[in-house]
């Protein structure tokens, strides 16, 4: 990728270590020219073979990746050539001028080969889309359709040096995507991380998004509003559909979604579930500045709560997972009940910035404080036109 959006670094402070996290999404532009390839370099010339095998693994992760987002080498020098032009004529913007040198990672010592780790993540599991921005760019057969689950995990762990964070961040993602799995396909949108250091030796991890179903194109919709007549309109409006009662054949389908959609996406276009809402369906709670399948009709309002709860038997509530589990579900329950009161449906931009647990095994004892907030309004669903 040549471009990253939603960038965004959070630093924690603790009494023995720094921790510092950066999240964004990678986007290829055509407008601007492919990145070259991570170049490794070392010091000790006894690992040159190590090194070469390193590169080309490397190598061959950035060839896998492009094939799946089917990412073209055919921008050059900031601009696409097209078939009439030659390769040697000047630019106007020569964006390739210096260091070609995108990124130079030396490798001397096992750390050194943790980083290079950093860069050859693996994928998240098929049919869920991982982004932290607020829709998923490229997704062109399928569409997000509704809010389905709105996700909290919380991971604490003691850390004993050498502490590799980025174990504990994975192990948290895979826990997110073993409980949505049944979601799928589904974008996991807004994502945001924080790392705190309440104790000397323990670290606290937490995730915070949205899954958003995906589905296939819908047909025309409109507000819950009273029915047009399409009888009065001039021009009627096409929609690029296909006919439900039409016959298409097997090659045709397949070539509708070769020529369409890349092929991380084109599984998914066969098994599509998920379907809008067509009337109120309770409130929705979200990060996101919009509802899905939705139009926000009124702002009602701004709500920013701390609430505060205390245990003497964290035993019989199962534990600190189990305290914080019920808590964060009453919380939510009391938000719904606000955001009813003032005569909304919805609550969106919702926040959550304080989670503070502490605890006494000992002692059976246990206190938590969140903070939570967002905007309610009143949302209006759509149907489909007939």
């Amino acid at each position: 990728m040549n471009a990253i959006f939603g960038l965004k670094f959070r630093i924690s402070v603790g009494e023995r270590m720094i921790i510092g996290i950066a999240t964004g999404t990678a986007i290829f532009l055509d407008p601007l020219p492919s990145p070259v390839l991570p170049k490794l370099i070392s010091d000790q010339t006894s690992d040159e073979s190590k090194l070469a095998s390193l590169q080309k693994l490397l190598n061959d992760t950035v060839k896998k990746n492009k094939e799946i987002y089917q990412v073209k080498d055919d921008v050059q020098n900031g601009r696409v050539l097209s078939d009439d032009e030659s390769e040697d004529e000047p630019t106007s913007l020569d964006l390739s001028a210096g260091n070609k040198d995108c990124c130079v990672l030396e490798v001397d010592d096992p750390e050194d080969e943790e980083v290079l780790k950093l860069l050859m993540e693996e994928r998240p599991p098929d049919g869920f889309h991982v982004v932290n921005t607020e829709g998923v760019p490229g997704l062109e057969d399928l569409e997000i359709v509704k809010n389905l689950q709105m996700f909290t995990q919380i991971y604490r762990v003691k850390f004993h040096p050498p502490f590799n964070i980025n174990t504990h961040f994975r192990r948290l993602l895979q826990t997110v995507y073993f409980k949505l799995r049944r979601m799928v396909p589904c974008a996991l949108c807004d994502l945001q991380f924080r790392v705190d250091l309440p104790e000397p030796d323990e670290v606290q991890l937490c995730v915070f998004g949205m899954a958003l179903g995906l589905g296939k194109k819908q047909k025309k919709l409109k507000p819950l509003a009273p029915k047009r007549n399409d009888e009065d309109m001039i021009f009627k409006l096409d929609e690029d559909q296909i006919p439900e009662n039409s016959v298409i054949s097997s090659n045709q389908k397949s070539l509708k979604l070769k020529q369409r959609s890349p092929s991380k996406y084109r599984a998914l276009s066969v098994k599509q579930r998920h379907i809008a809402h067509k009337e109120r369906h309770g409130v929705d709670i979200t990060p996101l500045s919009y509802v899905p399948g939705g139009v926000i009709e009124r702002y009602l309002g701004n709500l920013n709560f701390f609430f505060i709860r205390e245990t003497t038997s964290i035993r019989e509530e199962g534990g600190l997972s189990g305290f914080i589990h019920s808590f964060v579900t009453e919380v939510l329950a009391i938000v719904r009940a606000h955001v009813t009161a003032l005569g909304g449906n919805a609550m969106v931009a919702f926040f959550l910035t304080e989670i503070v647990l502490l605890h006494n095994l000992h002692k059976n004892q246990g206190q938590c404080l969140v903070n939570v907030g967002g905007d309610v309004v009143s949302v209006s669903y759509f149907k489909e036109e007939t």
